[in-house]
Protein backbone atom coordinates (compact mmCIF):
# COMPACT_ATOMS: atom_id res chain seq x y z
CA UNK A 1 0.00 0.00 0.00
CA UNK A 2 2.76 2.21 0.97
CA UNK A 3 4.46 1.80 -2.90
CA UNK A 4 1.43 2.49 -4.43
CA UNK A 5 1.30 5.85 -2.47
CA UNK A 6 4.60 6.77 -3.33
CA UNK A 7 4.21 5.56 -6.49
CA UNK A 8 1.40 7.96 -7.08
CA UNK A 9 3.13 10.97 -5.32
CA UNK A 10 6.18 10.38 -7.68
CA UNK A 11 3.94 10.51 -10.63
CA UNK A 12 2.10 13.41 -9.61
CA UNK A 13 4.87 15.21 -9.04
CA UNK A 14 6.68 14.66 -12.29
CA UNK A 15 3.06 15.10 -13.51
CA UNK A 16 2.92 18.81 -12.04
CA UNK A 17 6.46 19.72 -12.76
CA UNK A 18 5.97 18.54 -16.38
CA UNK A 19 2.65 20.62 -16.96
CA UNK A 20 4.72 23.68 -15.16
CA UNK A 21 7.21 23.84 -17.82
CA UNK A 22 4.97 22.88 -21.11
CA UNK A 23 2.53 25.45 -20.29
CA UNK A 24 4.92 28.03 -20.18
CA UNK A 25 7.82 26.44 -22.67
CA UNK A 26 5.51 24.15 -25.21
CA UNK A 27 7.50 21.01 -26.91
CA UNK A 28 10.05 21.97 -29.06
CA UNK A 29 10.98 25.77 -27.25
CA UNK A 30 14.47 26.37 -25.30
CA UNK A 31 13.70 26.85 -21.70
CA UNK A 32 16.07 29.38 -20.27
CA UNK A 33 15.94 31.01 -17.52
CA UNK A 34 17.48 34.47 -16.39
CA UNK A 35 21.13 34.14 -15.29
CA UNK A 36 20.45 35.63 -11.99
CA UNK A 37 17.43 33.67 -11.10
CA UNK A 38 19.17 31.66 -8.70
CA UNK A 39 20.49 34.67 -7.16
CA UNK A 40 17.10 36.35 -6.84
CA UNK A 41 15.16 33.27 -5.27
CA UNK A 42 18.26 33.31 -2.05
CA UNK A 43 17.48 36.99 -1.89
CA UNK A 44 13.68 36.64 -1.31
CA UNK A 45 14.52 33.58 0.71
CA UNK A 46 17.04 35.43 2.75
CA UNK A 47 14.64 38.36 2.68
CA UNK A 48 11.75 36.32 4.42
CA UNK A 49 15.02 35.06 7.01
CA UNK A 50 16.53 38.44 8.13
CA UNK A 51 13.88 41.42 8.16
CA UNK A 52 12.84 44.11 10.16
CA UNK A 53 11.15 47.55 10.64
CA UNK A 54 12.06 51.22 11.66
CA UNK A 55 9.14 52.49 14.08
CA UNK A 56 8.32 55.91 14.70
CA UNK A 57 10.35 57.93 12.77
CA UNK A 58 9.14 61.06 12.68
CA UNK A 59 8.32 63.04 9.20
CA UNK A 60 9.72 66.31 10.95
CA UNK A 61 12.29 67.52 13.57
CA UNK A 62 12.58 71.44 14.57
CA UNK A 63 15.57 72.20 16.64
CA UNK A 64 16.82 75.36 17.55
CA UNK A 65 20.59 76.23 16.88
CA UNK A 66 22.43 75.19 19.65
CA UNK A 67 20.75 72.55 21.17
CA UNK A 68 20.06 69.19 21.07
CA UNK A 69 17.52 67.08 19.57
CA UNK A 70 16.13 63.20 21.02
CA UNK A 71 14.40 60.89 18.64
CA UNK A 72 13.07 57.44 20.18
CA UNK A 73 13.05 54.29 17.38
CA UNK A 74 12.39 50.65 17.59
CA UNK A 75 13.23 48.41 15.28
CA UNK A 76 11.52 45.01 15.37
CA UNK A 77 11.97 41.91 13.72
CA UNK A 78 9.23 40.75 11.30
CA UNK A 79 12.04 37.79 9.76
CA UNK A 80 12.68 34.35 10.55
CA UNK A 81 15.99 34.30 11.97
CA UNK A 82 17.36 36.74 15.11
CA UNK A 83 19.27 39.89 13.66
CA UNK A 84 22.83 39.19 15.03
CA UNK A 85 25.42 42.17 15.08
CA UNK A 86 22.69 44.82 14.20
CA UNK A 87 23.61 48.27 13.88
CA UNK A 88 21.92 51.66 13.84
CA UNK A 89 23.53 54.88 11.64
CA UNK A 90 22.70 58.17 10.38
CA UNK A 91 23.11 59.83 7.08
CA UNK A 92 22.75 63.32 5.80
CA UNK A 93 24.22 65.61 8.40
CA UNK A 94 27.30 66.46 9.73
CA UNK A 95 26.68 67.07 12.94
CA UNK A 96 27.82 65.02 15.78
CA UNK A 97 25.47 62.35 16.65
CA UNK A 98 24.54 59.77 19.68
CA UNK A 99 22.98 56.58 19.40
CA UNK A 100 22.23 54.14 22.16
CA UNK A 101 22.88 51.35 22.53
CA UNK A 102 25.88 51.65 20.28
CA UNK A 103 27.74 49.34 18.50
CA UNK A 104 26.14 45.80 17.29
CA UNK A 105 23.59 44.05 19.40
CA UNK A 106 21.18 41.46 18.17
CA UNK A 107 17.66 41.80 17.94
CA UNK A 108 16.01 38.27 18.71
CA UNK A 109 12.64 36.64 16.97
CA UNK A 110 10.28 37.09 19.73
CA UNK A 111 9.90 39.05 23.01
CA UNK A 112 7.81 38.86 25.80
CA UNK A 113 4.18 37.51 26.19
CA UNK A 114 1.58 40.23 26.42
CA UNK A 115 -1.42 39.73 28.29
CA UNK A 116 -3.90 41.54 25.52
CA UNK A 117 -1.71 40.55 22.04
CA UNK A 118 0.39 37.36 23.05
CA UNK A 119 3.58 36.66 22.24
CA UNK A 120 4.89 39.71 20.54
CA UNK A 121 7.87 39.95 17.89
CA UNK A 122 11.67 40.74 18.92
CA UNK A 123 12.14 44.38 19.78
CA UNK A 124 15.35 47.18 20.38
CA UNK A 125 14.23 50.79 21.22
CA UNK A 126 17.13 53.00 20.40
CA UNK A 127 17.59 56.56 21.53
CA UNK A 128 19.20 58.69 18.72
CA UNK A 129 20.51 62.27 20.06
CA UNK A 130 21.77 65.03 17.73
CA UNK A 131 23.85 67.81 18.54
CA UNK A 132 23.25 70.87 16.46
CA UNK A 133 26.08 73.44 16.56
CA UNK A 134 25.10 76.81 17.33
CA UNK A 135 25.87 78.20 14.05
CA UNK A 136 23.79 76.13 12.22
CA UNK A 137 20.53 76.61 10.08
CA UNK A 138 19.76 74.74 7.18
CA UNK A 139 16.87 71.95 6.40
CA UNK A 140 18.43 68.63 6.23
CA UNK A 141 17.30 64.95 4.66
CA UNK A 142 18.41 62.82 7.30
CA UNK A 143 18.48 58.83 7.21
CA UNK A 144 18.14 56.32 9.73
CA UNK A 145 19.82 53.04 8.44
CA UNK A 146 19.43 49.69 10.22
CA UNK A 147 21.98 46.78 9.22
CA UNK A 148 22.59 43.54 10.40
CA UNK A 149 25.88 42.30 9.98
CA UNK A 150 26.32 38.88 10.67
CA UNK A 151 24.57 36.73 7.46
CA UNK A 152 26.52 35.88 4.39
CA UNK A 153 24.86 38.94 2.40
CA UNK A 154 23.90 41.56 4.78
CA UNK A 155 20.15 42.80 5.16
CA UNK A 156 19.60 46.81 5.58
CA UNK A 157 16.76 48.98 5.76
CA UNK A 158 16.37 52.43 5.65
CA UNK A 159 13.64 55.30 7.16
CA UNK A 160 14.13 59.33 6.46
CA UNK A 161 12.66 62.36 8.23
CA UNK A 162 13.67 66.06 8.07
CA UNK A 163 15.90 68.25 10.08
CA UNK A 164 14.87 71.65 10.20
CA UNK A 165 17.92 73.95 12.76
CA UNK A 166 15.95 77.32 13.29
CA UNK A 167 19.07 79.50 13.71
CA UNK A 168 19.54 80.60 17.04
CA UNK A 169 19.55 84.78 16.61
CA UNK A 170 17.91 86.59 13.74
CA UNK A 171 20.42 86.77 10.92
CA UNK A 172 20.07 89.06 7.90
CA UNK A 173 21.80 88.14 4.74
CA UNK A 174 25.03 90.80 4.90
CA UNK A 175 27.20 89.84 2.03
CA UNK A 176 27.05 91.56 -1.40
CA UNK A 177 28.48 90.38 -4.51
CA UNK A 178 29.34 92.82 -7.69
CA UNK A 179 31.83 93.60 -10.36
CA UNK A 180 31.94 89.74 -11.80
CA UNK A 181 34.50 89.71 -14.57
CA UNK A 182 34.00 86.96 -17.01
CA UNK A 183 36.02 86.74 -20.57
CA UNK A 184 33.76 86.49 -23.74
CA UNK A 185 35.58 83.73 -25.16
CA UNK A 186 37.33 80.65 -23.83
CA UNK A 187 39.33 77.96 -25.02
CA UNK A 188 39.26 74.17 -24.44
CA UNK A 189 41.94 73.19 -22.01
CA UNK A 190 42.72 76.48 -21.21
CA UNK A 191 42.07 77.87 -17.80
CA UNK A 192 40.52 81.07 -17.54
CA UNK A 193 39.54 83.28 -14.35
CA UNK A 194 36.08 84.31 -12.90
CA UNK A 195 36.82 87.51 -10.48
CA UNK A 196 34.14 89.10 -8.10
CA UNK A 197 34.23 91.30 -5.12
CA UNK A 198 32.62 89.93 -1.83
CA UNK A 199 31.68 92.75 0.76
CA UNK A 200 30.83 92.21 4.06
CA UNK A 201 28.34 94.83 5.46
CA UNK A 202 28.42 94.00 9.25
CA UNK A 203 30.57 95.45 11.74
CA UNK A 204 32.08 92.41 12.68
CA UNK A 205 34.02 90.03 11.17
CA UNK A 206 32.42 87.49 9.00
CA UNK A 207 33.33 83.82 7.89
CA UNK A 208 32.20 82.67 4.01
CA UNK A 209 32.31 79.53 1.96
CA UNK A 210 32.19 79.88 -1.68
CA UNK A 211 31.25 76.70 -3.73
CA UNK A 212 31.66 76.34 -7.39
CA UNK A 213 29.49 73.94 -9.53
CA UNK A 214 30.86 73.07 -13.18
CA UNK A 215 29.68 70.47 -15.77
CA UNK A 216 31.37 67.35 -14.63
CA UNK A 217 34.08 67.31 -17.08
CA UNK A 218 35.35 70.38 -16.12
CA UNK A 219 38.19 71.10 -13.61
CA UNK A 220 38.14 73.06 -10.95
CA UNK A 221 41.12 74.48 -9.89
CA UNK A 222 39.47 75.05 -6.43
CA UNK A 223 35.94 74.37 -6.00
CA UNK A 224 35.59 75.55 -2.88
CA UNK A 225 37.07 78.46 -1.19
CA UNK A 226 36.83 80.16 2.52
CA UNK A 227 37.03 84.20 3.11
CA UNK A 228 37.28 85.95 6.21
CA UNK A 229 35.92 89.13 5.54
CA UNK A 230 36.58 92.16 7.40
CA UNK A 231 33.32 94.45 8.50
CA UNK A 232 32.45 97.02 5.89
CA UNK A 233 35.22 96.27 3.57
CA UNK A 234 35.44 94.53 0.03
CA UNK A 235 37.50 91.81 -0.82
CA UNK A 236 38.27 90.02 -4.53
CA UNK A 237 37.35 86.74 -4.98
CA UNK A 238 38.45 84.35 -8.15
CA UNK A 239 38.01 80.97 -9.59
CA UNK A 240 40.31 79.13 -11.87
CA UNK A 241 38.11 76.84 -14.57
CA UNK A 242 39.80 74.70 -17.04
CA UNK A 243 36.84 74.12 -19.01
CA UNK A 244 36.36 70.97 -22.30
CA UNK A 245 34.66 71.45 -25.53
CA UNK A 246 31.35 70.66 -23.92
CA UNK A 247 28.84 73.38 -23.66
CA UNK A 248 27.24 73.60 -20.04
CA UNK A 249 26.08 76.01 -17.07
CA UNK A 250 28.71 77.35 -14.45
CA UNK A 251 27.18 78.90 -10.77
CA UNK A 252 28.35 79.67 -7.54
CA UNK A 253 26.92 79.59 -4.31
CA UNK A 254 28.00 81.93 -0.99
CA UNK A 255 27.13 80.23 2.21
CA UNK A 256 27.72 82.45 5.40
CA UNK A 257 25.33 80.38 6.79
CA UNK A 258 22.61 81.57 4.03
CA UNK A 259 23.14 79.80 1.14
CA UNK A 260 22.50 82.20 -1.85
CA UNK A 261 23.83 81.59 -5.78
CA UNK A 262 26.22 84.59 -6.27
CA UNK A 263 26.55 84.39 -10.51
CA UNK A 264 25.08 81.54 -13.09
CA UNK A 265 26.87 81.57 -16.11
CA UNK A 266 25.99 79.61 -19.63
CA UNK A 267 28.89 77.99 -22.03
CA UNK A 268 27.96 77.22 -25.57
CA UNK A 269 30.77 76.84 -27.98
CA UNK A 270 33.78 79.25 -27.09
CA UNK A 271 31.76 82.09 -26.23
CA UNK A 272 30.60 82.07 -22.39
CA UNK A 273 27.71 84.66 -20.66
CA UNK A 274 25.63 85.60 -18.01
CA UNK A 275 21.98 83.99 -17.32
CA UNK A 276 20.23 86.95 -16.89
CA UNK A 277 16.29 86.40 -16.35
CA UNK A 278 14.28 88.25 -18.46
CA UNK A 279 10.91 89.43 -18.45
CA UNK A 280 8.28 87.40 -19.60
CA UNK A 281 6.06 89.00 -22.25
CA UNK A 282 2.17 88.65 -22.70
CA UNK A 283 0.85 86.28 -25.00
CA UNK A 284 -1.89 87.86 -26.75
CA UNK A 285 -4.39 85.46 -28.21
CA UNK A 286 -5.98 85.64 -31.77
CA UNK A 287 -9.48 86.62 -32.59
CA UNK A 288 -11.77 86.40 -35.52
CA UNK A 289 -10.09 85.99 -38.95
CA UNK A 290 -6.29 85.55 -37.12
CA UNK A 291 -7.74 82.92 -34.92
CA UNK A 292 -9.20 80.84 -38.14
CA UNK A 293 -5.71 81.54 -39.44
CA UNK A 294 -4.02 80.43 -36.91
CA UNK A 295 -6.17 77.23 -36.07
CA UNK A 296 -5.53 76.12 -40.12
CA UNK A 297 -2.12 77.24 -39.66
CA UNK A 298 -1.36 74.37 -37.13
CA UNK A 299 -3.36 71.74 -38.60
CA UNK A 300 -1.70 69.03 -40.45
CA UNK A 301 -1.30 68.64 -44.24
CA UNK A 302 -3.41 65.57 -44.07
CA UNK A 303 -6.50 67.02 -42.66
CA UNK A 304 -5.89 70.43 -44.48
CA UNK A 305 -5.89 68.51 -47.40
CA UNK A 306 -9.07 66.90 -46.33
CA UNK A 307 -10.85 70.06 -44.82
CA UNK A 308 -10.09 71.19 -48.79
CA UNK A 309 -11.37 68.75 -50.83
CA UNK A 310 -14.42 68.76 -48.77
CA UNK A 311 -14.87 72.51 -49.46
CA UNK A 312 -14.42 72.36 -53.21
CA UNK A 313 -17.41 69.61 -53.55
CA UNK A 314 -19.47 72.32 -51.37
CA UNK A 315 -18.82 74.74 -53.88
CA UNK A 316 -19.08 72.66 -56.89
CA UNK A 317 -22.84 71.46 -55.24
CA UNK A 318 -24.04 74.84 -54.25
CA UNK A 319 -23.01 75.61 -58.32
CA UNK A 320 -24.50 73.03 -59.29
CA UNK A 321 -27.63 73.99 -57.84
CA UNK A 322 -27.65 77.65 -58.26
CA UNK A 323 -27.75 76.80 -62.30
CA UNK A 324 -30.65 74.06 -61.99
CA UNK A 325 -32.59 76.53 -60.17
CA UNK A 326 -31.82 79.45 -62.36
CA UNK A 327 -31.66 77.37 -65.91
CA UNK A 328 -35.96 76.18 -64.81
CA UNK A 329 -38.59 78.32 -66.79
CA UNK A 330 -41.42 79.90 -64.94
CA UNK A 331 -44.64 78.29 -66.03
CA UNK A 332 -47.34 80.37 -68.85
CA UNK A 333 -49.79 81.77 -67.08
Amino acid sequence: MLKKLALMFLIATLFSFSYFVYSDHPIGSDITFPPDQIERDLALIKASYYNFDILFLPDEVEVKAGENVTLDISVVNIGSYALREFSLSLSGIEYPYEITPSGKTDVLVWGDWDSVNGLMRGKKDYKITINVPANATDVHLVNVTGMENFSWRRTSKSGTFILKVIPAVSIEQNISVSKVVVPDFIMENEPFHINFSLKNTLPSRQRVDLVLAIPPDWVAVEGKKTYILEPQNDTAASFTVIPTNSSGNISADVVYPFKKQIFALSKIGPSITQIIEEPKEEVKKPTGLAALVEFLRNLSPIFLAILVLILVIVIWFITKLVRFYSGRKKPEE
